[in-house]
């Protein structure tokens, strides 16, 4: 796959920086302005696609990297749940004095 390709962008501005500009750039006209702040230019942006693009390979990665995450917040849930449970065993088996 090696078309040209054309998007249009969309230039973003706020004033986060003592007075200087920071500029976001996207795809999307749609992003709120209260985080990105208004839209202050667009333009055309051609680009041609190396001839080894691989959308394919792309969605796996992605497809990897949520696994990863999600296995991570499993692992954080049941070693937060592990710990309630001692906490409460641990009470139920405290004798009084």
């Amino acid at each position: 796959m090696s078309d040209a390709t054309t998007l249009t962008v969309y230039v973003y501005a706020t004033a986060r920086y003592a007075g200087k500009p920071d500029f976001f750039i996207s795809t999307s006209n749609e992003l709120p302005a209260e985080n990105f702040g208004p839209i202050v230019a667009s333009a055309p942006f051609l680009f041609t696609l190396p001839a080894d693009f691989n959308l394919t390979a792309i969605e796996v990665a992605e497809l990897q990297a949520q696994k990863v995450a999600a296995l991570e917040d499993y692992q954080r849930s049941v070693a937060n749940i592990n710990e309630r449970l001692a906490k409460l065993q641990a009470l139920t088996c405290e004798v009084a004095a």
